[in-house]
């Protein structure tokens, strides 16, 4: 509400001031000269009212994005096929409701930032079976005894290019968790380390305390292992994804992933481009914008 207000006053004040300062308001000078204290003072009052409104605005900001809602840009694969690098979401912080498969961005132990999907509830139960015949999810879950699974794995391409190129490297499974239905992907080939993981650990039964999560990514690549964690705290999620307001592809993903990481760009010229560069070789995607 306070950054609202300023906003409004940084553009109503100089028609305000210029009502109330014409010469038809004022008899006499010398009361146009009192009324602004010294000679010329419309030009101090709103130098002096535009700083002040800049300071609230700034401090406003700050405050509305720590408790209400924030803007969170995806830079990750974790949560295709249904968001993107280069979305823009909403992040709603405060009045959360939490149901299951609703998205969220939650906190990590490195306290950083990732998005991620609500599968289980407080005093829900969880639980995985790993099966042969499940694959590529090397899995089937299940929620208070009901399977999350709602189809058949679509063997069909999988759009996941930053370009919209079609790629068969992956397989979509549609899930449905008590009414919320979205999409997964699994890799054609699931890596090493994650069948490792289920083979020594073919079976397990989580039992949610009253503020206790599981969340786990869509793209279950590598997106299943946090089933292997501790149950998501009430405390680290941030808030709940409410809708995408923008969704650009930058087509350097690579490149912000060197950056991100300090790694040397000596190597990779198609990286070493001006701002203005890099956005003349982006695209809008207007599909992606809008609700989750």
């Amino acid at each position: 509400m306070i950054f609202w207000i300023s906003v409004l006053g940084i553009f109503a004040y100089p028609f305000l001031l210029f009502y109330f300062t014409r010469k038809s308001y004022f008899k006499y000078e010398e009361e146009k000269n009192f009324f602004l204290f010294f000679p010329y003072g419309k030009i101090y009052v709103f130098a002096t009212f535009l700083i002040f409104s800049l300071v609230i605005s700034y401090f406003g900001t700050k405050l509305v994005r720590e408790f209400w809602i924030d803007v969170y840009e995806i830079r990750s694969d974790l949560m295709e096929p249904n968001f993107q690098r280069g979305d823009l979401v909403l992040v709603q912080k405060s009045g959360l409701e939490l149901k299951r498969g609703d998205g969220i961005l939650k906190r990590t132990e490195e306290n950083g930032l990732l998005p991620s999907r609500i599968v289980g509830l407080p005093r829900d139960t969880v639980s995985y079976k790993y099966s042969q015949e499940n694959l590529p999810a090397l899995t089937e879950i299940f929620v208070n005894g009901i399977p999350i699974r709602s189809g058949e794995f679509n063997r069909d391409f999988v759009n996941l290019g930053e370009n919209g190129e079609r790629t068969n490297l992956n397989h979509s499974l549609d899930e449905t968790n008590f009414g919320k239905t979205y999409k997964t992907i699994y890799s054609q080939e699931s890596p090493q380390s994650v069948r490792s993981l289920f083979l020594y650990f073919p079976f397990k039964v989580i039992t949610l305390g009253n503020d206790q999560y599981v969340a786990l990514e869509d793209n279950r690549t590598y997106g299943i292992v946090p089933i292997f964690y501790p149950p998501l705290e009430k405390k680290d999620i941030v808030g709940k994804i409410s809708i995408r307001i923008f969704s650009i592809n930058w087509k350097d993903s690579e490149c912000r992933e060197l950056e991100e990481e300090s790694l040397p760009l000596s190597g990779h010229p198609e990286c070493d481009l001006e701002a203005l560069q890099k956005f003349a070789k982006a695209q809008i995607r207007w599909k992606n914008i809008g609700f989750n």
